[in-house]
C-alpha cells in the first residue's frame, strides 16, 4: 500500500511538473542575453522546441526564431544532446530521454538587421543594457510540442536601478545583488498576452470605474512624461468609462515607449538639406510606430518630436488599444481563443475584431465630445471613404482577405480593416438601430454576446454571424452575405440617409477669373470677357453671386449680377454662373423624419 502511495506523490508530481526558465538581465553582450531552462518533463521521442511564427494581434509573418541563436540542448550530465534546426523557428532535439536544459542567446528586434519580415516594434523586443528591455513573449521563450496550455516559471535578474511593469503579477525573490522576479504562468497564451518592460520607474495611476490603470513610460533621453501623458489618457479612458456599462478588467497597463525623435523633426523643419531629408523620411518610413493590445495592457513605441506631440496622438490610438478588451481578446472565435503560433489559422471576422474597434474608437469620442460631428466626419468617415474604394471588392471579399491575410495578395489589402472595415461597422451600426427600432446596437450586440460567452469561451467560427442575426433581426443577413461573405460594395450614402445625415458631393462656385488684392489680373476663360482686367471686386463678391436669397446654389449657365469698381466708377456685371465638382461633406438633414433623427441620436448622440 505504501508502494503505490509513494507511487501516486511521484506521478502527481510529475504531472504538475514546471519548466523553469532564466534570463540575467544584468548580463548583457552586443545586445543579446542568454536564456536558461530548467525542462522538468520527460520525453520518450525526439522533441519539437518552437518560436511563434506570428502571434494574436499581429496579421504578418514575423519568425522570433530568426532572433535565435547558439541553441544547446544538454542533459543531466550536462552533455550536448543531438537537435537540429528545422526552419526559422523550430529546433529538434533527438533522444531527449535525458533531457534537462535548454540554453540559447537571444538577439533583440529593434536592432537586429534582417533582410526580411521586420517585426513591428510594439510586438518586438529590446535590449539596452541598464537602461531598457521589452520582453514580448515570443521574442525570448518558446514552447515544446503541444504544450501551450501547460504552465511554466520565468525568473527574471534586474539591474538594481531598474524596475518591471507587466499587468502580471510578480513574485519579489531576496536576492543580495540587483533584483530578481518570478512571474508564474497558467499557459504559453497567458505568457505572450502580458508583455513586461524593465526600465527606471516613470509612473502614474488612475482609475476608471472600477479599473486600476497604470501607465509606464520610457523616454531614449530620460525625460519623465508619464504625469502628463496621464492626463491626456485620463480623458480619453474616461470616455471609455461613459460607453461602457461596465469594463470587463480590473486593471490595466500602457507600455509606452518614446524615441527621440528630436534631431531628425528638426531636420525636416529646416531650410535645404534635401538629401538629409530624403534620409530621415526614408528612416520614418521603417520605424513601425504603433501600438499592439493585450488582454489587460498594450504595448506603444512612438516618436517624441520635441514637443511632446505623442501625447495628443495618444487619445484615438489608446481608445482603439483598450477597446480590444471587447473583441477580439474577450468576444472572439477559436481561432484567436486557441491561437496557433507555428501554423497560424486566421479567422474570416476582422471586420468584428479590427473594424468594429476603430469603429467605436471614433464613436466614443464623438459621443463622449473629444470630437465635433466635423471632426468625427472629416477624421474617421471621410478619409476611409475614399480609401475603402480602393478595395479590390470584385477580386476579394472582405471575409476571404482576412482569413488568408498572411498570403502576400491579401496581407497588402490588410490596412482596409482599418479603413472599409471600419465602415462595415458603421453600416451594420445603422443598420442594427434601423432593424430594432433602436432597441439594440452594435455595441450592445457584441456586450450581449460577451455575457453568454466570455472570455475562456470561443464562438465557433461558422457560429458566429448566425449570433448575430438571431439577436437582432433575420434581416440582418443580408448584410453578412452581401458585404462581409459577397462582393457587393455598400451604398453608404443611401445606409446614412436612414441616420437624418446626408453624405454627398457639394458643388461650389468657380468663375474663371484670377483676383490679387480685390483686383482681376486674369480671365481665364473668353466667355468671362464682361470683366476686364483691373476691375476691382472680391472672391467672396463673385461667389456670394452665384447663390439665391435662400442660400441655393444657383444653376450652371443662370445669368447673375455683380458690382465692381471699373475705372473709379461702379458698374453692374452680368456673367453666367459656373460651378465646380467638390469634396464629399456631411450634413445634418433639415428635413430628417422623427425617426431618423432619434436614430441619429442613438448613434452618434446628436
Amino acid at each position: 500500500m505504501l508502494r503505490i502511495i509513494v507511487f501516486l506523490f511521484i506521478l502527481r508530481f510529475h504531472l504538475n511538473a514546471q519548466h523553469h526558465f532564466f534570463i540575467d538581465f544584468t548580463q548583457v553582450s552586443y545586445d543579446q542575453v542568454t536564456v536558461k531552462a530548467e525542462i522538468n518533463s520527460q520525453y520518450h521521442d525526439s522533441i519539437d522546441f518552437h518560436f511563434p511564427k506570428t502571434i494574436p494581434g499581429t496579421y504578418d509573418i514575423l519568425n522570433y526564431g530568426k532572433y535565435i541563436e547558439e541553441f544547446n540542448a544538454l542533459g543531466k550530465d550536462l552533455q550536448n544532446l543531438k537537435h537540429k534546426k528545422i526552419n526559422y523557428n523550430t529546433y529538434r532535439i533527438y533522444q531527449p530521454q535525458n533531457l534537462h536544459l535548454i540554453v540559447y542567446k537571444v538577439n533583440d528586434t529593434f536592432d537586429t538587421l534582417v533582410t526580411e519580415n521586420n517585426i513591428f516594434k510594439p510586438a518586438g523586443t529590446n535590449i539596452n543594457a541598464y537602461r531598457n528591455f521589452i520582453i514580448n513573449g515570443g521574442g525570448f521563450i518558446g514552447f515544446f510540442d503541444n504544450e501551450e496550455n501547460q504552465p511554466f516559471t520565468l525568473t527574471l535578474t534586474i539591474p538594481d536601478s531598474l524596475d518591471t511593469f507587466s499587468a502580471h503579477p510578480k513574485q519579489t525573490l531576496p536576492s543580495k545583488k540587483d533584483k530578481m522576479f518570478r512571474f508564474n504562468y497558467k499557459s504559453y497564451h497567458d505568457f505572450i498576452d502580458n508583455p513586461i518592460m524593465i526600465c527606471p520607474p516613470d509612473t502614474a495611476q488612475f482609475h476608471i470605474q472600477n479599473t486600476k490603470v497604470t501607465i509606464t513610460c520610457f523616454h531614449e533621453k530620460g525625460i519623465k512624461v508619464a504625469h502628463d501623458t496621464k492626463l491626456q489618457l485620463e480623458k480619453s479612458l474616461k470616455a471609455i468609462g461613459n460607453f461602457l456599462p461596465q469594463l470587463p478588467v480590473d486593471q490595466y497597463v500602457f507600455l509606452i515607449y518614446l524615441k527621440d525623435f528630436e534631431p531628425q523633426v528638426s531636420i525636416l523643419n529646416s531650410k535645404g538639406k534635401f538629401f538629409k531629408k530624403i534620409k530621415v523620411l526614408f528612416q520614418l518610413s521603417g520605424m513601425s510606430f504603433g501600438a499592439l493590445e493585450h488582454g489587460k495592457s498594450s504595448v506603444y513605441y512612438l516618436f517624441d518630436d520635441g514637443n511632446k506631440s505623442f501625447i495628443k496622438e495618444l487619445q484615438s490610438v489608446a481608445i482603439h488599444e483598450f477597446l480590444h478588451i471587447l473583441t477580439p481578446l474577450n468576444l472572439h472565435t477559436e481561432h484567436v481563443g486557441n491561437f496557433n503560433y507555428i501554423n497560424p489559422i486566421f479567422s474570416k471576422h476582422l471586420w468584428l475584431y479590427e473594424g468594429s474597434t476603430e469603429y467605436h474608437a471614433g464613436l466614443v469620442q464623438i459621443q463622449n465630445h473629444l470630437l465635433s460631428i466635423e471632426e468625427y466626419f472629416e477624421k474617421y468617415i471621410q478619409e476611409k471613404l475614399l480609401n475603402a474604394k480602393k478595395f479590390p471588392i470584385r477580386k476579394m471579399t472582405f471575409a476571404q482577405m482576412s482569413q488568408n491575410v498572411m498570403l502576400p495578395k491579401y496581407q497588402k489589402e490588410y490596412y482596409q480593416v482599418y479603413e472599409l472595415g471600419a465602415l462595415l461597422a458603421m453600416y451594420l451600426d445603422i443598420e442594427i438601430i434601423h432593424l430594432t427600432d433602436g432597441q439594440k446596437t452594435l455595441k450592445t450586440v457584441i456586450l450581449e454576446l460577451l455575457n453568454k460567452y466570455g472570455l475562456n469561451q470561443n464562438i465557433p467560427e461558422e457560429k458566429l454571424i448566425a449570433e448575430f442575426v438571431n439577436i437582432v433581426h433575420p434581416d440582418l443577413q443580408k448584410f453578412f452575405d452581401n458585404y462581409i461573405l459577397g462582393n457587393q460594395y455598400p451604398n453608404f450614402e443611401e445606409q446614412l440617409k436612414k441616420v437624418g445625415i446626408i453624405y454627398q458631393r457639394v458643388n461650389f462656385p468657380s468663375i474663371p477669373v484670377v483676383i490679387i488684392d480685390g483686383e482681376i489680373v486674369k480671365i481665364q476663360d473668353k466667355a468671362y470677357k464682361v470683366f476686364q482686367i483691373g476691375d476691382h471686386v472680391t472672391r467672396q463678391m463673385l461667389d456670394d453671386a452665384c447663390y439665391d436669397a435662400e442660400g441655393n446654389l444657383l444653376s450652371d449657365g443662370i445669368i447673375t449680377h455683380v458690382e465692381v469698381i471699373r475705372n473709379g466708377q461702379k458698374q453692374v456685371i452680368h456673367f453666367p454662373v459656373r460651378t465646380k465638382m467638390g469634396e464629399y461633406q456631411f450634413v445634418k438633414n433639415p428635413n430628417a423624419s422623427q425617426k431618423e433623427v432619434q436614430r441619429r441620436k442613438i448613434w452618434i448622440g446628436q
